[in-house]
C-alpha cells in the first residue's frame, strides 16, 4: 500500500534469484530476514538485503565498514568467489533487512 516491501512484524521473506551468494545462498532458496535495530551499527560478515541506487534489491555480505566524517558506510560483496566487491558503498538508509534464516530450495 505504501510502496515498500511487505513485512510481518519486521520480518521479510525473499527468494534468492541469482548465484552471487553461492555457496551460502543458492538461486531458489527462500530467506527470512529482519529489519535491523541499528543499520548504522552492523559489522563485517553480516548478510544484508538492500536497495541499490537504481532500485534493484540485492542480498550481499558486508565485507568492510568505512567510517566517514559524519556517518558509516559499508563495502558489500556476494559470497561467490568470482564476485567482485560492489562498486557503490552501501549506506544504512538503503538497508531493508538482515539475514536470519535460509530455507533451501527443495
Amino acid at each position: 500500500i505504501r510502496g515498500g516491501t511487505p513485512n510481518v512484524f519486521g520480518y521479510y521473506v525473499f527468494v534468492v534469484q541469482t548465484s552471487s551468494m553461492e555457496p551460502t545462498l543458492k538461486p531458489g532458496d527462500v530467506i527470512l530476514s529482519k529489519t535491523p535495530k541499528d543499520a548504522a551499527g552492523l559489522t563485517a560478515g553480516t548478510i544484508v538485503t538492500f536497495k541499490t541506487k537504481s532500485g534493484q534489491r540485492v542480498t550481499h555480505r558486508i565485507i568492510d565498514v568505512v567510517a566517514q566524517e559524519d556517518k558509516v558506510a559499508y563495502v558489500t560483496k556476494g559470497d561467490n568467489p568470482i564476485s567482485s566487491p560492489d562498486v557503490d558503498l552501501l549506506y544504512p538508509e538503503q538497508i531493508e533487512a538482515v539475514f536470519v534464516y535460509k530455507l533451501p530450495k527443495m
